[in-house]
C-alpha cells in the first residue's frame, strides 16, 4: 500500500465494503499520531487502552521468548492494525511494537474501537480475519521451534549414546 494514501483511503483498503459515514466517524473518533523510527508505541506485557492503524510507515512486532531472545513476529505496513486483542480481552499486550520508519497511525481509544465494533459488521469481520491469520502464523512459529528443540534433543541424546560407546570401549 502506498505511503501517499489518505486515511481514508488506507482505511477503505483496511476495511474493504465499510460505509463512508463508519470510516468518517472513525477517523474522526481517533487521533493521528506521527512518530520517529525506532520508536516504541506499546510494550508486551502492558495493559492497552489503543488501537492503532498504521497509515503510513512500517513497524515491527516483537516478543520476548525465555525471557532472553527477543524475536520478530512480524513486520507491519499500511493498512495494518494492531492492539485489538489488549482490548477486546482486557490483556495486557502480547508484543513489543516499534516503528522501523516514520510512522503515522490513527490510534483509536477502547471506547470508541468497542463503540465501532458495535456498529460494523465491516470491522469486525476484516479484524476476525487479521487475527486468525495471525493465530495461524504463530502456531506455525511454535511448530517450527518445537522442531528445532526436537532435532536439538535427537543430537544431543545421539552425542551422548557416542559418549556412552565410546566409554563402555574404554
Amino acid at each position: 500500500m502506498s505511503d501517499s494514501l489518505s486515511p481514508l483511503e488506507v482505511l477503505q483498503t483496511t476495511f474493504p465494503g465499510i460505509q463512508a459515514s463508519i470510516i468518517e466517524e472513525m477517523i474522526a473518533s481517533g487521533q493521528i499520531q506521527e512518530f520517529p523510527a525506532e520508536m516504541v508505541l506499546c510494550r508486551e506485557g502492558e495493559t492497552g487502552t489503543t488501537f492503532y492503524i498504521i497509515l503510513q510507515g512500517d513497524v515491527k512486532a516483537t516478543k520476548i521468548i525465555n525471557d532472553v531472545e527477543q524475536r520478530l513476529l512480524t513486520t507491519l505496513k499500511p493498512g495494518d492494525f494492531f492492539g485489538e486483542m489488549a482490548l477486546i480481552h482486557n490483556a495486557p499486550r502480547a508484543a513489543t511494537i516499534t516503528t522501523i520508519t516514520p510512522t503515522k497511525v490513527l490510534e483509536i481509544k477502547k471506547e470508541a474501537f468497542s463503540s465501532l465494533l458495535d456498529r460494523s459488521s465491516s470491522i469486525s469481520i476484516s479484524i476476525i480475519r487479521a487475527v486468525s491469520r495471525r493465530l495461524r502464523e504463530n502456531d506455525q512459529m511454535a511448530i517450527d521451534d518445537l522442531r528445532v528443540k526436537a532435532a536439538e534433543l535427537a543430537d544431543a541424546y545421539q552425542q551422548l549414546a557416542e559418549q556412552e560407546y565410546a566409554r563402555s570401549e574404554f
